[in-house]
């Protein structure tokens, strides 16, 4: 969970500036599933931004092919 803490900290910030009660619940639960993102699913997010990174765009595509019906890489 460490590589989402700046995703953590911005859902924060728009949780504390937001009044509507549909956002706040959808951020809500979107820290939720971040928190509870096991070390499979990180691994291979800390994989796709360092292809992406290194621009090898056929590689990130590869990724999102092998994990698109992959159960274990959802995070639900």
């Amino acid at each position: 969970m460490n590589t989402r803490k700046a995703d953590l900290d911005q859902l924060r910030r728009e949780y504390t500036e937001t009044r509507d009660p549909g956002i706040r619940r959808a951020i809500s639960e979107t820290a939720q599933k971040i928190k509870k993102e096991g070390r499979l699913i990180e691994s291979m997010r800390e994989r796709l931004i360092k292809e992406h990174r290194k621009g090898n765009m056929e590689n990130v595509k590869d990724i999102h092919e092998y994990i698109k019906n992959k159960a274990r890489y959802q995070n639900r």
